[in-house]
């Protein structure tokens, strides 16, 4: 059975893939005004994946990437993606999730 997690996540995978592979779709996300746009287009209509859902299929198509083409082609497109929503795509499952983020970290590693 699928959670409804696993359903958003699915659906991240599935706009990434869209972003790899729809050069019209890129174009019209490139066109958003604002953040805020860009994050509600990119999100669906129905808000149906989180910046945490995103982050999470960047780093389950990153583990299965075929080599170091797709991994830089998926790199540019977390890149893209953190651009235009202003959000950060941290890997929610690294050893420390603050220390991917990017913030300061109190746990000795």
């Amino acid at each position: 059975m699928i959670t409804e997690a696993g359903m958003s996540i699915r659906g991240a995978k599935q706009f990434i893939l869209a972003c790899r592979n729809d050069t019209g779709f890129r174009t019209k996300v490139n066109g958003c005004a604002t953040p805020e746009e860009a994050e509600h287009l990119l999100s669906g209509p129905d808000g149906s994946f989180t910046n945490a859902d995103v982050s999470l299929a960047f780093a389950e198509l990153r583990a299965h990437a075929q080599d170091e083409d797709e991994l830089d082609e998926l790199a540019e497109l977390n890149m893209w993606y953190e651009m235009l929503t202003g959000k950060e795509c941290a890997d929610p499952r690294s050893a420390c999730y603050t220390c991917s983020a990017g913030t300061s970290c109190a746990s000795p590693h």
